[in-house]
């Protein structure tokens, strides 16, 4: 058999042994969720209708008062998602898809990654089966339905396998697949961006050094620049104009990263499953588990590579194993002077037991080293095909939904579903300029709070809207049913209007002369978010140059 084959039809055996993860989602219909991606990719949908690109508005959210979601949300989830949409595909179809690839491909990274490591398949094939039937990728999926976080666990084995790809062969490409990596796990979840980066900090420093590798650094750096040149239309916005929105009540009360520590009983030994919250103290109704296989099969590594002392690359499973432990230990209220050291960046994580993404990645590669142990080739395979076996057994329960609803995306977008999505999420991107948070849907109809007249609704686009308007006293004071937010301007017969927000959710309003009027609102970019924009652009045309030369 050649090598090839033999790779094809090792990954196909890995797909057949993945299947479980998402055989229930093949079935019609969506399951219940945490997270609301259904109404995210309904809003993404429009702005690729409306050229509105990057998107940065949602219309319909916020009871269709619209929010500046895009603006501060990762997008390319709804990017990936946006070729099944074009494919004919339903919104709750596109969904699951998106999950279902998030294991699939999460696997494959890790195999590809712990091959290029350990020098073995079979060791290759137990790190993606360990790192995808984990109990808090089942967490991510099947109870949370957290679709950024899930798609980000295919990036740590494939920026992973590119760094030390580079650090070995210094080939250009790896550096730009490097590069285009770390860009795409910033746009697809900023936050699991946030806590790779410790794990990518710990590991870099060690390879570099075991590599004696010190003269690539400039490239590294250079590479993470260009990385954060390519989000830039996406970081500079987030990073500049979260002080309009109401973002910072997301970091405090039952946010506040001091409420959501875990216990050692938690992360190692407890089998409690849940589809509740994230409570108080251990309290918690869903599992903040690591997992048995995760945990337990590096530490038994660990204790023959103490008894024997012999094994090849034990300085590479140790870093591995040991990094995975920084992880967990910043789950656990032990790691709290730290968190208040990097309040800051880190408050917006919310959940310390998020950086449990990060320690399975780690725990799940360390656990290839066990092709290093020192035995035969015919009892490594028949070990790690029992551990297999152990590992989908004890955690394949996890894997399925709480409720099942056998709906369409008619069912889900009419009605009172279409309410509570569009309800979904209010107060996380809800402009400051607003008193408090509406109540029930949006008007189709501007008011006119002074004066007296007629205003009615002509169309209404992801950013843009156009109004005809009647206006029979000498001044009238027209609020328009879209909450007020920068760049958001109005044109009143090719004229532009001074607005303001007004009453006590800051709608736009405005003051408009007797005579007969089309008035168009348009949502136009700051000058922030056209630096980012240029930004991004001049980075994607220097990343296309140096593809060219490249390939030259």
């Amino acid at each position: 058999m050649s090598v090839l084959l033999k790779r094809y039809s090792l990954l196909f055996v890995l797909f057949i042994l993945l299947i479980p993860t998402f055989w229930s989602m093949l079935k019609p219909g969506i399951f219940s969720m945490h997270d609301f991606h259904l109404i995210r990719l309904f809003e993404f949908r429009k702005c690729i209708e409306d050229l509105q690109i990057p998107c940065r508005w949602a219309p319909d959210a916020a009871f269709e008062y619209g929010q500046p979601m895009f603006n501060y949300y990762t997008q390319a989830p709804y990017v990936f998602g946006e070729i099944f949409y074009l494919l004919g595909f339903q919104v709750i179809d596109t969904l699951k898809i998106l999950f279902i690839l998030s294991l699939i491909f999460s696997a494959v990274s890790m195999y590809f990654l712990s091959r290029q490591i350990w020098k073995n398949d079979w060791a290759a094939i137990l790190s993606a089966l360990i790192y995808t039937y984990a109990p808090y990728r089942a967490v991510d999926v099947w109870v949370r339905g957290a679709l950024p976080e899930a798609l980000s666990f295919i990036f740590f084995p494939l920026i992973t396998y590119f760094f030390n790809d580079f650090i070995l062969t210094k080939k250009t490409r790896s550096l730009l697949l490097f590069t285009l990596s770390f860009a795409g796990l910033v746009l697809t979840h900023n936050l699991s961006a946030l806590m790779y980066s410790i794990f990518l900090l710990f590991w870099g420093i060690y390879f570099i050094t075991y590599q004696k590798a010190w003269k690539q650094v400039p490239k590294l750096i250079f590479a993470g620049l260009l990385s954060i040149g390519l989000s830039a239309f996406y970081i500079l916005p987030v990073a500049t104009e979260t002080k309009l929105i109401s973002l910072q009540q997301t970091t405090g009360g039952y946010y506040d990263f001091r409420n959501h520590f875990v216990s050692l009983y938690q992360l190692l030994i407890q089998r409690y499953w849940g589809y509740g919250a994230s409570l108080w103290g251990e309290d918690d109704r869903l599992s903040l588990s690591v997992g048995y296989i995760q945990w337990i099969l590096p530490t038994l590594i660990l204790v023959i590579v103490i008894a024997t002392r012999k094994i090849k690359k034990m300085g590479l499973f140790l870093a591995i194993f040991a990094v995975g432990w920084i992880m967990l230990f910043l789950t656990h209220s032990r790691s709290a002077p730290l968190w208040e050291i990097a309040n800051k960046p880190l408050s917006y994580v919310q959940f310390p037991w998020r950086f449990l993404g990060s320690a399975v990645f780690a725990f799940a590669l360390s656990c290839g080293a066990i092709s290093l142990l020192p035995i035969k080739r015919l009892y490594l395979i028949l070990t790690t095909a029992s551990i297999a076996i152990v590992l989908i057994l004890i955690n394949l329960s996890f894997f399925k939904e709480d409720i099942w609803y056998y709906h369409k995306d008619s069912d889900e977008f009419t009605g009172s579903r279409w309410e509570f999505h569009v309800s979904s999420a209010l107060s996380d991107f809800w402009p400051k300029t607003s008193k408090e948070l509406p109540k029930s849907l949006a008007p189709k109809d501007p008011s006119i709070l002074e004066g007296s007249g007629s205003a009615r609704l002509l169309e209404k686009r992801s950013n843009r809207a156009s109004y005809h308007l009647n206006i029979e006293s000498k001044v009238a004071k027209v609020e328009f049913p879209i909450v007020y937010f920068p760049n958001w301007k109005v044109y009143s017969d090719n004229k532009e209007l001074t607005s303001s927000p007004s009453g006590n959710l800051g709608l736009i309003t405005t003051n408009i002369e007797k005579s007969e009027h089309l008035v168009n609102l348009k949502f136009e970019n700051t000058g922030v978010r056209v630096l980012g924009n240029y930004i991004s652009l001049f980075s994607s045309a220097a990343f296309a140059i140096l593809i060219f030369k490249f390939r030259k």
